[in-house]
């Protein structure tokens, strides 16, 4: 009986044992990832005349839209740049990391972390909240009618003013953001809000973040002029 005990013991101290080099390993990993591209983001942010923090834990609350409400602990912003367009339309660009879920196997875990890269423009004026993604990030959830029924077939629209987000989404626009695969992006106050998707690789090389801004600028000076007459 001793040596069961002793066994079952030794094989649970054991288990700990691998989850915790596991999770030390990965966290290395993370932290090397975070490490290079904040190298990288930095020494690009000082040839264009930007400026770079290392991180800025503000910024995981600053928003109340995806990706920062979806579930998840251990968030951080890291690798982050405040520039401008070649239009000089100033942007701020991050990468954020969650982690998404832990799931037991027997006495092991695995986490699972997600790092998306994170663009900020600001708008003409403030805006009603509005929500656009791809049905299927999140199938089960419903959206407001859209006029374009194919364009209402494959995203999602949510917000407090259906009309005012219907309006939003012209040919021009939805062109645009077709062409650039602009997929997930909010209006919060005076802010546009864009999410690299999981399609995208996550490996956002320094010079991607002021062509993303440059695409979003002009996604900006797309939407109607009535947006901003309220």
């Amino acid at each position: 009986m001793v040596i069961l005990v002793i066994c079952v013991v030794a094989v649970i101290a054991f288990g700990l044992l691998v989850t915790a080099l596991t999770r030390r390993g990965a966290s290395g990993f993370r932290g090397k990832r975070r490490d290079t591209k904040n190298t990288e983001r930095q020494a690009y942010a000082a040839s264009r005349g930007w400026q770079f923090a290392e991180a800025d834990p503000s910024l995981v609350d600053r928003w109340p839209v995806r990706p920062f409400t979806q579930r998840g602990d251990n968030r951080r912003a890291f690798g982050v740049v405040h520039g401008a367009t070649t239009g000089g339309v100033r942007f701020t660009a991050f990468d954020y990391e969650r982690r998404a879920s832990v799931t037991s196997h027997g006495i092991h875990e695995t986490e699972t972390y997600e790092v998306l890269t994170v663009w900020v423009l600001p708008l003409p004026a403030a805006a009603p909240d509005v929500q656009v993604f791809p049905n299927f990030i999140d199938m089960g959830a419903t959206g407001i009618p859209l006029p374009d029924k194919k364009f209402g077939s494959r995203y999602v629209v949510q917000s407090g003013d259906p009309a005012y987000a219907a309006g939003l989404f012209t040919p021009e626009v939805m062109a645009h953001m077709k062409a650039h695969k602009l997929e997930v992006w909010a209006l919060h106050g005076s802010d546009l809000i864009y999410t690299q998707t999981m399609a995208r690789p996550n490996r956002t090389r320094p010079e991607q973040l002021e062509q993303t801004a440059d695409q979003l600028a002009q996604l900006v000076a797309l939407l109607p002029a009535s947006a901003w007459k309220r």
